[in-house]
């Protein structure tokens, strides 16, 4: 069928009279019987078909649909159909159709917005801040038309737009920071929490001018310093001027990275020192509640073990019980012959006595 439609196209021009154009070619759109619709606004999953209708006094040599100003396929000349099954949010956009003709240039048609709500709301930033220090919030989203931005912090409005940002980090600024996207078709919300951490910061000696009253205090107090750690030394009356001066250029002329404590640069930590003591304790837990465990299941199998053992020993006993009783029954049936026959020990032993009387008698 479309070879055929491709033959009828290169043949027709051919054999109708030559087209003259004074213009491009009018354009239209067709979605649904309405013809050069604007906007479509339709939810997510739905179908959408639009047609692309030029002149039909024009030569047409191909069709092609654009997105935001870019061809969404090859152009063709079977290519007047926009269809979109299963709408998404990166669906929406302006959509034209343009028309290439032979004799009278390219035809656009109206732009069409399909639009869609904001969707996939996205809050970029740095979740833990240093007192003093910048910082700076950014939210994302799908949508068309391109939605609107607006920042809350712990409810409250703080400003407008994609991005957020602070000079100087303090304590008023730690929470929750939330930013909505909004456009016509709806609404869609993101959040970041913000911790703002208190770092003591200290200033070099090296950017400080002292006078020579103040140097001989810094070194007094540099002094009693050393005295404290067990450095004591011996200032003598009227020699403060003398020693004082040297220390006073030795505490400010020394910024080398060995004494980082009194003149290498602030390094602002963030780590909580707690964290090792709770790692620990999680795993003494856990190794408490798997002894626990094992010694529960030691027990159950020692029970099990007993219980075992105590019916065996019952059943061997009444199976030794059943046997006697049938060897028992057994000795009743042919005591009384035996009895007869043979004789108990204690009459063969009395009988033996006389025997032994009578002989003894005999004699005398």
């Amino acid at each position: 069928m479309k070879l055929l439609l491709l033959i009828l196209a290169w043949i027709c021009p051919q054999t109708t009279t030559a087209f003259s154009c004074a213009q491009p070619p009018v354009v239209t759109t067709d979605y649904r019987f309405q013809f050069n619709v604007t906007q479509i606004s339709v939810s997510f999953g739905s179908y959408i078909r639009v047609e692309c209708k030029a002149d039909p006094n024009t030569d047409v040599t191909s069709y092609v649909w654009q997105k935001n100003g870019e061809n969404i396929e090859e152009p063709s000349l079977f290519s007047y159909f926009l269809t979109i099954r299963d709408l998404s949010v990166e669906d929406g956009g302006q959509y034209r159709c343009e028309v290439a003709t032979a004799t009278c240039g390219n035809g656009y048609s109206t732009e069409i917005s399909i639009n869609t709500q904001p969707d996939d709301v996205v809050v970029s930033g740095p979740p833990s801040v240093a007192m003093g220090h910048p910082f700076q919030l950014s939210c994302t989203s799908n949508g068309w038309p391109p939605p609107n931005y607006t920042w809350s912090m712990n409810g409250v409005t703080v400003g407008v737009g994609n991005l957020y940002s602070v000079l100087s980090a303090g304590p008023s600024d730690a929470g929750e920071y939330t930013c909505v996207a909004t456009n016509s078709r709806g609404q869609m919300e993101g959040s970041l929490t913000v911790t703002v951490s208190v770092t003591s910061t200290k200033v070099l000696p090296s950017t400080l001018a002292v006078s020579p009253e103040e140097s001989a205090k810094t070194s007094m107090s540099t002094y009693t310093d050393a005295s404290m750690a067990g450095r004591m030394r011996t200032i003598r009356p009227g020699t403060v001027g003398s020693t004082a001066q040297p220390a006073t250029k030795r505490a400010l002329s020394t910024p080398g990275p060995s004494s980082a404590t009194d003149d290498g640069p602030t390094k602002q930590s963030t780590d909580d020192p707690t964290a090792p003591f709770i790692v620990l304790l999680a795993i003494s837990v856990a190794l408490l509640l798997s002894l626990v465990g094992v010694i529960i299941m030691i027990f159950v199998v020692v029970i099990w073990m007993m219980k075992t053992r105590s019916s065996r020993r019952k059943e061997d006993q009444k199976r030794l019980i059943e046997e006697e009783e049938e060897k028992g029954g057994e000795g009743d049936e042919g005591g009384g012959r035996v009895g007869d026959e043979r004789e108990s020990p204690w009459q063969s032993a009395r009988h033996a006595t006389v025997v032994c009387q009578c002989c003894l008698w005999t004699r005398h």
